[in-house]
């Protein structure tokens, strides 16, 4: 179980983004304090039968077993967790937002996006770099390409 949280009321497309590469892979529960309203990303994000939903307890936060993993909206996920792999996600990839640039490491579990603010849909429909072509190899075309909240 990989259990990932929301406690405001923002909800990016890189948000979404991580959540769908997270439940192709992964059992989630999505915790929330307080639910996007009016958010497109949001909505497409409840109609997803993989993802139990839960609300984060004001005061003991959330409940996780000893077996689950903890994750983060701006991380793309690319394969099953395993025990010490959220470690992954901190090494730096050089030349991840170049137009030719590679990973460093080959076969990551987790690409943590250190540039957050570029991620927007013309971002990756249009970019040649590293980042762009990884998200558009990991989903589907018609799950990163969204349009009109569709």
């Amino acid at each position: 179980m990989l259990h990932l949280a929301i406690d405001s009321k923002e909800f990016t497309y890189l948000n979404y983004l991580a959540v769908m590469s997270a439940i192709r892979f992964n059992d989630v529960t999505m915790w929330t304090r307080e639910i996007p309203k009016n958010n497109k990303y949001w909505k497409m994000i409840k109609k997803m039968k993989r993802i139990e939903f839960k609300e984060i307890h004001p005061v003991t936060g959330i409940t996780v077993d000893q077996h689950d993993f903890t994750g983060s909206l701006d991380i793309i996920y690319m394969a099953n967790m395993k025990p010490r792999m959220v470690n992954d996600a901190m090494i730096d990839h050089k030349g991840m937002y170049d137009d030719d640039g590679e990973f460093v490491i080959k076969d990551m579990i987790l690409v943590k996006v250190r540039q957050p603010e570029l991620i927007t849909l013309d971002y990756v429909r249009d970019s040649k770099s590293g980042i762009a072509q990884l998200i558009r190899k990991i989903l589907l075309e018609r799950v990163w390409n969204v349009q009109n909240g569709n």
